[in-house]
This record gives C-alpha cells, sequence and structure tokens, in this order.
C-alpha cells in the first residue's frame, strides 16, 4: 500500500505539481480498491464483505475524481485519453462514452462556478 508519494514532487517543474498530485491520488486510490476487493474476496463473514466492497466503490469515485481533474489541467491528457477510447473501439468494435470536462480556465477558478459538466455513463459522448 502507498505510504509515500511515488515520485519526487521536488524534481518536478512548478508547473507540474498538481497534475502529479493528481496522478499520485489516482494510483492511491486504485491501490486501495483492490485492497478492499481482496479483503472482500477473502471475508467470510458476509456483512465485512459487503462493507468492504461498499468501501471499494467508493474509492472508484475518488479514482473518477482525480481523473476528472486531471483532465481539466492536462490537455495532453485528455488528448491521450481520447486516442485510448478510440483504440479500444476499434478492437472491440463497440462505442464507448467517456466524461466530459471542460478545459481549466483561471478566470473561471473560482468556488461559485462549477467548471465540471456532468458525467453519465448512459448518456451519448457530450
Amino acid at each position: 500500500m502507498l505510504s509515500q508519494l511515488p515520485i519526487n514532487l521536488g524534481k518536478t517543474k512548478p508547473e507540474d505539481i498538481d497534475k502529479e498530485i493528481l496522478r499520485a491520488g489516482m494510483i492511491a486510490e486504485l491501490d486501495a480498491v483492490n485492497f478492499y476487493e481482496q479483503m472482500a474476496a477473502m471475508a467470510s463473514d458476509e456483512h465485512i464483505k459487503k462493507v468492504l466492497l461498499d468501501i471499494a466503490r467508493e474509492e472508484k469515485t475518488h479514482v473518477a475524481e482525480f481523473e476528472t481533474m486531471l483532465l481539466k489541467k492536462d490537455q495532453e491528457q485528455v488528448k491521450e485519453h481520447e486516442e485510448g477510447k478510440k483504440e479500444i473501439e476499434e478492437l472491440t468494435g463497440s462505442q464507448i462514452s467517456s466524461p466530459a470536462v471542460a478545459p481549466e480556465s483561471p478566470s473561471q477558478n473560482t468556488p461559485a462556478q462549477n467548471n465540471f459538466q456532468s458525467y453519465d455513463p448512459a448518456q451519448p459522448n457530450l
């Protein structure tokens, strides 16, 4: 399990620190998902299993929150995300819905303004 950052932020360019923090957060949350799902698979008590799987689902939400923020801050990540989506669609022959994320704009960076577009996996691409 993660107990320290997987990267040295001291060697990171100042303009990239926030993006690296978000990526490290994603790594930590994915590690937690794996941990809770493995513990649930081993648990004999159904109540404990249920709680562990619920916590794992919550961790997946955290992964999505970090990813959403990363896609707002890193346009290269957005481009590569779309490229990966296209490759999977070509390989599988099925359409993949992806979150709509508005790029970050410093002038819109106030708590009163919500720059996130809603994400509904059941909806076609926005």
